[in-house]
């Protein structure tokens, strides 16, 4: 008997098989443009991690709007996932239970009940790679939502009607400046750290959490933002609160919504 998690980036997709609780054999791929190409491509995998052995469950996340029925309302980075029942494919073909969730929320859980925000009651999440995304846990629970959270889709400017995820996501930073972002250089990165900081406090307000933990590939001290860049720029804006929350980098790495779709499972 076997239990499968997956993530389904703009990028890259994962799937693991769950291994005595824990993750397991994990298969990676650059995720397909095409859904039904992407199905194959799963069940196959799953295949392979599992070793032919019977799937009892499935879990995972993929990024853009998801119903809480498991389809993707619509993926900014994968258009042609739009309306993809993959929650109700995936239970057709194996016929057993498959829970579907924003991988930013996926990701989130991870980070609450594994990772960086574990010690704390209220975990605000945001992950900034190809685009931006987040989710806000509350004892170790994802909190109860319609479409999912979209932070990333916060206007920032009001003129050109331009959300955070546009001025600091991976795919517009790729079209703005003909490069990808890990190519770009450092004085990008340092004008853009107001920005995220801004986008950071909003969240915060919204959110109320106790810890904000920052997570995706773009978090890194080497090319991309650096937790202790944002905090000074954090700190600089104008709060209503005598203190904020602390900024965490994300523990897990690539492995956080993994681990999100192994608290669902657990």
């Amino acid at each position: 008997m076997s239990k499968i998690v997956f993530d389904i980036g703009g990028s890259n997709l994962r799937v693991a098989h769950v291994e005595s609780g824990s993750i397991g054999a994990e298969k990676i791929m650059p995720t397909p443009k095409n859904p039904k190409d992407a199905l194959a491509v799963f069940i196959e995998s799953i295949e392979q991690v599992t070793g032919g052995e019977k799937v009892t469950a499935i879990a995972g996340g993929i990024a853009g709007v998801i119903d809480n029925f498991g389809t993707v309302l619509k993926s900014p980075n994968l258009p042609e996932w739009k309306d993809f029942p993959l929650a109700k494919l995936f239970a057709e073909h194996f016929s057993i239970p498959v829970t579907v969730r924003n991988d930013a929320e996926m990701a989130g859980l991870g980070e609450a009940c594994y990772g960086a925000g574990s010690n704390h009651s209220i975990v605000a999440y945001l992950g900034i790679g190809t685009g931006v995304g987040g989710t806000r846990i509350v004892g170790r629970m994802p909190t109860p939502h319609i479409f999912g959270f979209e932070p990333g889709q916060q206007i920032l400017d009001t003129v050109n009607k331009t959300t955070l995820e546009s001025l600091i996501g991976g795919a517009s930073l790729t079209k703005k400046y003909n490069l990808q972002a890990c190519d770009l250089p450092r004085s990008v990165w340092n004008e853009l750290t107001s920005v995220f900081a801004a986008g950071i406090m909003n969240t915060i307000v919204h959110w109320s959490p106790d810890v904000v933990v920052l997570g995706g590939s773009l978090m890194n001290e080497d090319n991309g933002f650096r937790v202790g860049d944002i905090t000074d720029a954090l700190e600089k804006l104008p709060s209503i609160y005598l203190k904020l929350p602390p900024l965490l980098r994300a523990r897990l790495g690539d492995k956080s919504g993994l681990y999100g779709a192994l608290a669902t499972l657990n």
